[in-house]
């Protein structure tokens, strides 16, 4: 495809998506009334068209004014002459600033063959006196400063229009310009001086695919706030006795935790990390949090839920994606906590009578390998203790360090963690681990009083 413009059919600019014409199928019982319906991707473009041809008036307005400031010479829009085409290649000289931001594309100025004797006379009163080699090479340099001054006089309402772009030096061409398929708004500026054309391109094939992408990315957020609707809140369940910071690194997060009731008084925490960012993450997380709902409504022993949970997870993604997780037990009545660490950050334990604890992994990860059994341990604990389950974000916020390495510093940070408010303690661990920084990975932090 190649640069403007076709005087000859000037081609209006109209909604190319008005659906107001009649069916054709009116009457006719047999056949099914066709969907006329714009889709979600021909209402945006649509939409974009006429910023575009915004940009396209707003640029033509402050190219005029550029030119009668630099030489005197009046040109004026011709608003009749508003049309949305292709380029094609009636160009003496065409100037370009390339913009990109949401949508990539050019402002351009367009010279018709015909119109350029006019132009050189009406804007470089000298030229007559000049070789015409020079003339040329003068007035090329014109347009680029005209199209630059333009361009940055108007940016303020393009952005406005547009959207935030990062802008190009101009460019100039001569003769036929081959482009990919690439559209834009046109508007004819005549005058005395003679005429040229203001364009603003735009790549409807890269706004298609903004489209989708924006289209993806609202499926995924309103997946994450149904999933966030969800989550376990310490005021669901008082007697749990928990606080908890969940921070997705994006809308398909990973991490996963889950608090529940068990028979004879105990309570259920469970936490989770599943390998990767991307929407099978999402996917697999969410499988596990209500394949373990499963298993509790069934009273099913917690190592053989685990084992469920492994052979579900294998069978449904593969080897391709994997957990690490901790399911603890608190039984209060008895002070003790029945732990299966697999492959996760090592659950802590705070006493105000005696040094911090650990229970690191004891497990595997959950869906590594086939038909596995898994095991669990006893930890007594007594009444004003604190347990500490989170993700490896928390201590991988910064992309300096791994988990391990980063574990005794917060043990060592967190040992007053029993004298602040069980409804603050999961923020302070956070605060502690300094996560207010953008963070790398997903992180979720619950901190249990005893």
């Amino acid at each position: 495809m190649t640069l403007p413009l076709d005087r000859a059919q000037p081609e209006r600019y109209t909604d190319l998506y008005s659906h107001n014409q009649p069916s054709l199928y009116a009457g006719r019982r047999t056949m099914p009334e066709p969907n006329t319906t714009p889709t979600s991707r021909e209402t945006t473009i649509s939409r974009e068209r006429n910023l575009a041809a915004r940009a396209t008036m707003l640029l033509a307005q402050h190219v005029c004014q550029s030119i009668s400031d630099m030489s005197g010479a009046l040109l004026i829009p011709c608003n009749q002459s508003l049309r949305w085409s292709t380029v094609t290649p009636a160009s003496y000289m065409v100037a370009l600033v390339q913009f990109a931001g949401k949508t990539s594309g050019a402002f351009s100025i367009s010279v018709p063959s015909d119109a350029m004797p006019a132009l050189l006379q009406g804007c470089l009163p000298d030229a007559g006196d000049m070789a015409a080699d020079a003339s040329q090479v003068v007035f090329s340099d014109f347009i680029k400063e005209v199209l630059n001054a333009a361009v940055n006089q108007a940016l303020p309402a393009l952005t406005e229009a547009i959207g935030v772009v990062t802008t190009l030096p101009p460019i100039l061409a001569r003769g036929t310009i081959g482009f990919h398929d690439v559209e834009g708004a046109f508007l004819t500026c005549e005058g005395s001086a003679g005429a040229l054309d203001c364009g603003c391109l735009m790549d409807m094939a890269r706004l298609g695919i903004g489209v989708d992408l924006e289209a993806a990315q609202e499926k995924l957020r309103l997946m994450h706030d149904r999933n966030a609707s969800l989550w376990i809140k310490p005021e669901d369940l008082p007697d749990a006795r928990f606080s908890v910071v969940y921070k997705p690194l994006n809308e398909a997060g990973g991490d996963v935790y889950d608090v529940f009731r068990l028979p004879e008084g105990r309570i259920g925490y469970f936490i989770g990390d599943v390998a990767g960012h991307d929407i099978s993450t999402g996917l697999a997380s969410a499988s596990i949090r209500a394949m373990l709902r499963v298993c509790i409504l069934q009273d099913i022993a917690q190592t053989e839920a685990l084992r469920l949970l492994n052979d579900v997870l294998l069978n449904l993604f593969g080897r391709m994606q994997y957990a690490t997780a901790c399911y603890a037990i608190v039984d209060r009545i008895k002070g003790e906590a029945i732990v299966a660490n697999m492959g996760h950050p090592a659950l802590l334990v705070f006493s105000k009578n005696g040094p911090p604890r650990s229970v690191k992994a004891n497990n595997p990860p959950i869906g590594m390998i086939e038909h596995l059994n898994f095991c669990a341990v006893t930890v007594p604990l007594n009444a004003g203790d604190r347990l500490v389950l989170f993700t490896d974000g928390l201590l991988e916020s910064s992309g300096k360090i791994t988990w391990v390495r980063g574990l005794p510093k917060l043990v060592a940070a967190s040992e007053r963690i029993c004298e602040v408010p069980i409804e603050d303690a999961a923020r302070i661990v956070c605060d502690i681990a300094e996560i207010s920084r953008r963070p790398y990975d997903d992180i979720v932090a619950l901190c249990i009083d005893v």
